[in-house]
Parts: C-alpha cells; sequence; structure tokens
C-alpha cells in the first residue's frame, strides 16, 4: 500500500527523485529503532518507517520514470525506420499495428527508441518483427480537447507510446528483419493460427469477436456496440482474459499431464505448465489481469516445488509489486484496479458468505458462483461508478448465465484448435460453438433490455470513490470484531456518499451550449436541465459518442445514451427547441451551422442576427457571401474544418472584428446561456 501511494502522489506532484529519496535514510533510522526497542508500546514504530521506506521508494521511482517520458508537439511528413513490434491488425481503412522507432530525422531524435501507434494504407501488411522505411506524417498524440475526457495522451505515455505514424500507399520498402524473442515470435504464432482457424471454419462477426476475446484477449473484431452491451450488464471482465481463464487453462494442463508423477515428475509438470501459462499470457496480449493471475499462479506453484507453504494476500502483494517494478503507471489502468479489486474483495468477503453454503456438490456450486459475484462486486462498485458512470444490478444474473457458457466456449475453442485436421470433427464442434456464441450473445442483449437492469449516468467524483471504500473496509472490520461503531460509522460514510450524488443531480442546471471537438465530425450540444440534444453531420452509433459522458455527468446531465441526436437533415420543433435547415433557436439564442454551400448573391437588408454561427467541414464558399446576409455575435470554427478552411475564417474574423473561437486550437467551445 504505502509504495502504491508513493507512485500515487509522485505522479499528481512533480519532484526530483533525490528528494524523495531523502525519505529513505529517516525511515531506516525509524525501522532501527523500532527494532532494537525492547518496549512492546513502541511495536508500531517499525511499521511506521518501514511504510514511510516503501513510500519513498515508491515516489522516487516514479519520478525516474517520468523523467523519461518524451514531451513535445509536432505534426510532419518525414521518413522513419520503424520495427513492428505486434501482429498488424486490420481495419476498414488497411492496418493497425505498434512500431518501435528505430530512426528519424534529426529533429524527432527523441522518438528513437520510443513506440509509435502505426496506421497504414498500403497494401503491404508486415510481420512482427519486420523492418521498414517508410514515408509518414507524424504526428504527436493530442491531449484531450473535451471537457473531462479520457486522455489517450497519457494513457499512451505510461506504456511508451508518443507518436502516431499514417503512412499512405505505396509509402512502405521492408529493408529487414530483426532478431526476436522466440517465445514473442511462438506467441504471435499461435494469435494467428487462432484467428485463421476459426475463420476457417466459419466463425464471423459478432461471434468471431467474442471467441477470438475469450480465447486470446484479442478484442479488435468487437464492435462498439457490442462492448457496450457486454459492459452495461457487467460482464466485460468475461471478455477479458484474467484469471477465471487461467484457471481453467490450469485445470486442461493438469489434467493434459496427470501421468507424471512423484518429486521429479512432479516439478517437470509445474515447470511445463510454468512455461505454458507465461507463452498463453503473451499470446493474450500480456495485460494486466492475465500477467497478474499468471504471476500469482506462478508463485503458487513455486511454492509447491520448494515445499513452501503460501499465503494468499501475500501472493498477490508480491503480485501487485512486481507488476508496479515493471510499469508503475499500471497504477492508473482501469483494468489494473478493477482485477486487485475483485480479487480482494474475493479473498476478504467470500469466507464470510461461504459460512451458509449448502451441503449438496451442485447446490453448493451454484450457491459459490452467486457468492464470489457478490464479493467482487463489493470493492469494484466504487471503480465501476467511479469510471464507468453506472452499476449493472443484474450482475448476478449476468455471471449465472454467462460463466457457464463461456466456459464450455474456453473447452470447445482448444478442443477445436487441437482437431483442426480432423475436418468433420471440427466442423461438427465449430457448429456447435457458434451456437453457444449467439446463445450467449442473445442472453446478453435480453439480459441488457431487462427494465431498471442499470443504474445509469452516476457521477462520482474521487473523493466519494475513496470514502466508499473506507466505508466498505470498516464494514469488512465490523464483520471481524462486532462493534456497532463501525458499523454506524460505515453507513455514515455511505450516506455521505449518496448524499453528493443527489446533490449533483438537484443544483441549477442552466443551459448550456457545447460546440465538441470531435475528429472527421461534428457535434453541438443543447442542454437545458435533464434534456439534452446533439446537432451532428451524421448519426453515428451510440458508442462515438462515449466521450460526452464525463462532461455531461459531471454538469449534472444524462449520459450519452439518453441524449437526443439530431441530423443536420432533419427538421424539429418542440416548444423549447426548434432547428431546420442549419437554422436553431434554443433557450432565447439563436444559432446557425453552415453545413453546406454558400449562396452566391444572396443579400438581405438588414442582414439576419444571429448570436452563434457554426463553420464546419461541409461549410463550402467565400466567408464574405456568407456576410452579406448573417451578421454574427460570435464564430465559431468547429474542430472538423479544414486548416485551410479555418485559416480563411480566422482571417476574416480578425479582419472583420468578430469575435470567434477555433476548437481545433482550443478545444470545445462551451458556454452557460
Amino acid at each position: 500500500m504505502a509504495f502504491s501511494l508513493g507512485i500515487a502522489l509522485a505522479t499528481e506532484v512533480t519532484f526530483l527523485w533525490h528528494y524523495w529519496l531523502l525519505i529513505s535514510p529517516f525511515a531506516l533510522l525509524v525501522m532501527f529503532w523500532g527494532y532494537n526497542s525492547l518496549r512492546y508500546s513502541h511495536r508500531w514504530v517499525f511499521g511506521a518507517g518501514a511504510f514511510l521506506l516503501f513510500f519513498s521508494l515508491g515516489a522516487a521511482y516514479v519520478s525516474i520514470t517520468k523523467s523519461r517520458l518524451v514531451d513535445g508537439s509536432f505534426d510532419e511528413k518525414t521518413f522513419l525506420t520503424i520495427q513492428v513490434d505486434d501482429n498488424p491488425v486490420e481495419t476498414r481503412y488497411g492496418s493497425r499495428w505498434t512500431s518501435k522507432v528505430v530512426d528519424a530525422p534529426q529533429h524527432l531524435k527523441i522518438l528513437v527508441g520510443t513506440k509509435a501507434i502505426t496506421y497504414s494504407r498500403d497494401t503491404v501488411i508486415p510481420n512482427y518483427a519486420s523492418i521498414l522505411r517508410v514515408r509518414a506524417r507524424v504526428t504527436s498524440i493530442d491531449p484531450p480537447k473535451n471537457p473531462y475526457e479520457f486522455s489517450f495522451k497519457d494513457y499512451y505515455a505510461r506504456q511508451g507510446v508518443y507518436a502516431s505514424a499514417f503512412i499512405s500507399k505505396g509509402c512502405i520498402l521492408p529493408i529487414g528483419q530483426a532478431k526476436v524473442n522466440p517465445i514473442l515470435k511462438l506467441a504471435y504464432f499461435l494469435q494467428r493460427y487462432t484467428l485463421q482457424t476459426f475463420r476457417q471454419f466459419g466463425f464471423e462477426g459478432a461471434e468471431l469477436g467474442v471467441v477470438l476475446a475469450l480465447m486470446i484477449g484479442d478484442k479488435q473484431f468487437l464492435d462498439g456496440n457490442l462492448k457496450t452491451m457486454y459492459a452495461n450488464i457487467g460482464a466485460m471482465h468475461i471478455l477479458a482474459v484474467s484469471g477465471m481463464h487461467v484457471a481453467l487453462y490450469y485445470i486442461v494442463l493438469v489434467w493434459l499431464l496427470f501421468f507424471m508423477r512423484g518429486r521429479i515428475g512432479g516439478i517437470f509438470k509445474n515447470v511445463i505448465i510454468l512455461l505454458a501459462l507465461w507463452v498463453f499470457a503473451f499470446v493474450a496480449g500480456f495485460s494486466p489481469s492475465i500477467v497478474r493471475a499468471t504471476v500469482m499462479f506462478t508463485f503458487i506453484l513455486v511454492g509447491k516445488m520448494l515445499n513452501r507453504s503460501h499465503n494468499i494476500f501475500n501472493l498477490v502483494a508480491a503480485s501487485f509489486i512486481v507488476l508496479l517494478l515493471y510499469n508503475p503507471f499500471s497504477l492508473y489502468d482501469v483494468g489494473f484496479l478493477l482485477s486487485y479489486a475483485a480479487v480482494i474483495s474475493i479473498l476478504l468477503f467470500y469466507p464470510f458468505l461461504g459460512r451458509w453454503a449448502p451441503h449438496n456438490r451442485i447446490f453448493r456450486w451454484g450457491y459459490d458462483l452467486v457468492a464470489v459475484s457478490l464479493a467482487a462486486q463489493i470493492l469494484t462498485l466504487p471503480l465501476t461508478v467511479y469510471y464507468f458512470h453506472q452499476f449493472p444490478l443484474v450482475f448476478l444474473l449476468t455471471n449465472i448465465i454467462l460463466i457457464p457458457l463461456t466456459t464450455m466456449i474456453i473447452y470447445g475453442g482448444l478442443v477445436l484448435l487441437s482437431i483442426s485436421w480432423w475436418s468433420w470433427g471440427a466442423n461438427l464442434l465449430a457448429a456447435i460453438l457458434i451456437w453457444l456464441l449467439k446463445l450467449t450473445n442473445s442472453s446478453v442483449s435480453f439480459i441488457e433490455h431487462i427494465p431498471g437492469g442499470v443504474l445509469s449516468s452516476i457521477y462520482f467524483e474521487r473523493w466519494q470513490m475513496l470514502l466508499l471504500f473506507v466505508a466498505f473496509m470498516l464494514f469488512f472490520v465490523f464483520m471481524l470484531y462486532r462493534k456497532a461503531k463501525l458499523v454506524l460509522l460505515s453507513l455514515m460514510l455511505m450516506v455521505i456518499v449518496t448524499a453528493g450524488v443527489a446533490f449533483s443531480k438537484i443544483k441549477e442546471r442552466r443551459p448550456i451550449l457545447v460546440v465538441y471537438a470531435m475528429r472527421g465530425g461534428t457535434a453541438i450540444l443543447m442542454s437545458s436541465g435533464e434534456r439534452s440534444r446533439c446537432l451532428c453531420d451524421s448519426v453515428r452509433d451510440g458508442y462515438s459518442y462515449n466521450f460526452m459522458d464525463q462532461s455531461l455527468l459531471k454538469w449534472g446531465r444524462a449520459a450519452s445514451n439518453d441524449v437526443e441526436f439530431v441530423d443536420f437533415e432533419d427538421s424539429i420543433s418542440k416548444h423549447d427547441w426548434r432547428y431546420s435547415r442549419g437554422w436553431c433557436s434554443f433557450a432565447g439564442k439563436v444559432l446557425y451551422v453552415c453545413s453546406k454551400q454558400i449562396v452566391k448573391k444572396r443579400t438581405t437588408d438588414p442582414p439576419i442576427a444571429v448570436d452563434y454561427l457554426v463553420v464546419c467541414r461541409k461549410t463550402r464558399g467565400n466567408p464574405d457571401e456568407l456576410l452579406k446576409y448573417i451578421r454574427p455575435k460570435f464564430v465559431v470554427i468547429d474542430g472538423s474544418a479544414s486548416k485551410y478552411l479555418s485559416d480563411k475564417w480566422t482571417h476574416k474574423c480578425l479582419q472583420g472584428q468578430i469575435p470567434f473561437y477555433d476548437v481545433s486550437k482550443n478545444g470545445a467551445f462551451v458556454v452557460n446561456l
């Protein structure tokens, strides 16, 4: 805990690493004094010193890591030498992969040795470890431009990724092959083999996406709406390869190696299982959840080989520290946090729930499934609400239905990969698996549409999340010691958290106008009270507008799935909102969205006064022509507008002394009306 607190504080507060290390000598002195003190009342001193020591080491470690981060802004076409760092993924527009930058021009030398997300429209799809000479548009990863939006810049920086490279057709020249790690080579081969095998036997669409997510953690074939469905019912942990999957593979390996007995045979058996689990971890993309589970199994198996007993809490703590040493910024990975919260929650609360388990084996299996699900939800609830702003009330039904189905699919998938050479048997098994996958997706859709199944649009501040954690831990201590004061304090903290959520819902919500920064499109939000409408150039799938959720909930509005989306071509008239052919009236203001060719030689005398003129990518023509019949008080240049269009309108506004705002440069335009 002390180590992670040091990481958290040093991430938020910037100090040089040696300042943090100054605490270490003092901590060692405190530990030494506490260890040598003969008084029983001083037994806490050694623990306090150890806490300070690990705190300072965690803070110093993350400060050293932060000092190596690359910072800079760039956007230019240039030549790079790159090494393909993973398996390329096919997309609608070409392919995508992660590259390691081997060589770059002098002014971009800071990128050498770092990684870049690479997008290519070339017909050449490289293999893992290929070395390429490319001509690409290289851009830095921008910070978020919308209010309270998730920062992909920080997310990628924590993984050593600092740039995006966009490669056009005919701009790739293969120049060699790097030496590769044989384990990684095997892992990527197994990834390709798994994908090709499932495609060969007729898996496609949603079924292909789900089976690949279950088997190897590859989510590239899951569309946004399917992910949203699973997330809404609290089932994304099933699609994320994690401890459950490792346990299932572990059981299979133990069964396959049943003939290895005795001391020597047992050691060889455990070594083979360890190697197989780590190969699987590489195949599954080395995600935090799979690594955490694999590290825990590693400690357990090594303990067996050394004939040492193991404490499960020590194993969890050891795997936690090992992963933070590998990447201290994992502490800010929501998947990482949810994994550990679920495991710790099960270890703490399941023993109490397990006391009432029935003796019948069949009923006990069902009871254990329910009890483990309940236990896991306790400490994951604060994180779920804080990061996803919702809580699925149907999580028990979800686990009862989906865990047996996905277990059958995983085992069936393993058998299919093993017998792919046997055409008749493999085709029969593939048909059964496809039916099971359709049943799984249909079950998810059914559960999602249960009325009141999900509590949504809940906004938590960080202090509320932490208070809820404290409340649950106080309740756990109450179950141990049965002191009424503890449960009263726990309930009081829960009431404070609930009151904070209720206050954010009932506070005054003034009408608001937001022109969001949306790549390749326009999204203009007009919200009054809980009613929100979004004017956009094309109504996409709901997943495309999830970036609005954080700001909407922060402002006390309903989330994006409750927003009414209106296309530019629509015409709508409601008591507080009217829109037709670009003209909009809302909250006493007049807005004109120029989304078509400006009509030449059109004039009105006097020009029509509008409060806000929005210029977007579909605006065509000369600004002078439009300003002959429209007189805006304020011009908003949308983020979808090209640089040429943005510069042209910026020049005109400066020339005509018209107040303006450029979304592409300054981020979303937000105004309270």
